[in-house]
């Protein structure tokens, strides 16, 4: 039989679509996803079925809570799966892989880079957060303790001087920065800084008493055994050669202080010195008491065992 109807369709379904409307008043094709979101069929044989198609956006069969990993704004608010805070909680949003977005995912309470989540990922560096409390980058060493946070205004040097970081970045770590000198701070024996603010540096402060920046030699006039060997500047063997320590002030200490091969009264430098008497030095070559007599030619010599052939002798 022909079909002789006016309705335009020749039986072969490939008329135009009917339409139907809606309850909200949307006006749907036949041949539409739309407004068949939960039928569980490809409506429109475009290979997307319900609320994984696009053309269901905004359908209340499609809520974004149920449908978090399809890239779809699902509820038409302008944010798509785990940007969408009806996602929280959702197991397709963990905190991490989601830590810049300003929502806690997980529902743990912190969010972003403050859930131990995010540790350890790019987005959460410790250098943009000094002052959480938290181990951002998951290198072990938390907030002003972490290299990464030097120069932070939230690490001032005063109050981190122990840490073994230049926590202002101005070159100068700890006690070595001025900003740390005090009780904090003992003495740093070879920085030029009086450290610990008894207005004594370095190597004039006894806190540095055996420090091996503070050798004798070098401080022989500060009358501090430097060294620690219980000899003080020049009675102290290291002291000799230094220029702080001429023979002429030094005549009975032993030593040869100027380094110039003699010793003490044997010294020329010793000359005239109450130390260094004619008597005891009468065969040195030298005047030592600058009488005009040397050695044997001074009366004070003449019971002088060195002397025994060189005494006068009485006129018979």
């Amino acid at each position: 039989d022909d079909d002789d109807d006016d309705d335009g369709d020749d039986g072969g379904g490939t008329g135009v679509c009917p339409t139907f409307e809606l309850p909200a008043g949307t006006v749907c094709l036949m041949y539409s996803e739309c407004g068949q979101c939960n039928d569980g069929t490809d409506n429109d044989f475009d290979g997307l079925i319900d609320c994984d198609d696009p053309n269901c956006v905004g359908d209340p069969a499609c809520p974004e809570a149920e449908n978090c990993a399809d890239g779809l704004d699902n509820d038409g608010n302008g944010l798509a799966d785990c940007a969408d805070r009806a996602c929280q909680g959702n197991a397709a949003c963990p905190e991490r892989g989601n830590c810049n977005d300003g929502i806690d995912n997980d529902v743990d309470g912190p969010i972003d880079c403050a859930d131990s989540d995010c540790f350890g990922t790019t987005v959460c560096p410790e250098s943009l957060y000094c002052s959480d409390g938290l181990d951002n980058d998951n290198d072990g060493l938390v907030d002003c303790a972490d290299p990464n946070c030097s120069g932070d205004p939230a690490c001032p040097e005063r109050g981190h001087c122990a840490d073994g970081i230049d926590n202002d970045a101005n070159g100068l770590a700890d006690c070595a920065d001025p900003v740390c000198f005090g009780a904090a701070c003992p003495e740093l024996c070879g920085d030029g800084f009086d450290n610990d603010l008894d207005s004594l540096p370095d190597c004039l402060d006894p806190d540095c008493v055996g420090d091996p920046a503070c050798p004798e030699l070098g401080n022989c006039v500060d009358a501090i055994d430097n060294d620690g060997d219980g000899l003080v500047d020049c009675r102290d063997p290291n002291c000799n050669c230094d220029a702080a320590c001429p023979e002429a002030s030094n005549c009975g200490d032993g030593f040869d202080n100027d380094c110039d091969g003699a010793v003490d009264c044997a010294d020329a430098d010793c000359t005239g010195n109450p130390l260094c008497p004619e008597r005891g030095n009468c065969a040195d070559g030298i005047d030592n008491d600058l009488d005009g007599a040397i050695d044997c030619a001074d009366s004070e010599c003449w019971e002088d065992a060195a002397c025994a052939c060189g005494r006068p002798t009485a006129s018979p």
